[in-house]
């Protein structure tokens, strides 16, 4: 397992989906503008309006998607022994990288998925141990190494 595949996967990730964020943002920006030469009735002052809402809830996902690039990059990739930002936490069924959310990905043949800290995941497995059992839905893990 190399921590820093799975870094540059989660930040690639990031990055993307920051990149999409813009783009839609750039996009929506010129959608519901009116000028003095359009008609001005009710139905386009309320497109207008839907128009900048939606503007506003992408600038701010944009922003929190920058924040945590920023914390991204800032990860360690050194071995740990408790899972903590940066931890591979792998079990008998797949393998959790602390990072990020994402959904399932695999690297050299193993199933991962990113969790963030503030998950409550991560409220579940943060006091176990190599070892130790944990049940997420009607799923058990077992840990077989903490990296």
């Amino acid at each position: 397992m190399n921590k820093e595949k799975l870094k540059d996967f989660v930040i690639t990730y990031k990055k993307n989906l920051i990149k999409d964020l813009k783009e839609s943002i750039k996009d929506n920006g010129t959608l519901g503008k009116l000028d003095d030469t359009e008609a001005k009735d009710p139905e386009h002052y309320s497109h207008n309006d839907e128009s900048q809402d939606f503007s506003i809830l992408l600038q701010n996902k944009l922003e929190n998607a920058e924040y945590e690039l920023s914390k991204l990059e800032k990860i360690s990739t050194e071995p740990m022994k408790k899972a903590g930002v940066g931890a591979v936490i792998e079990t008998d069924k797949m393998s959790f990288y602390v990072s990020l959310a994402t959904l399932p990905f695999d690297i050299d043949g193993k199933h991962y998925i990113g969790i963030s800290e503030n998950a409550p995941m991560y409220g579940v497995i943060s006091n176990k141990q190599v070892g130790d059992k944990f049940v997420l839905g009607m799923v058990e893990y077992k840990i077989i190494a903490i990296n």
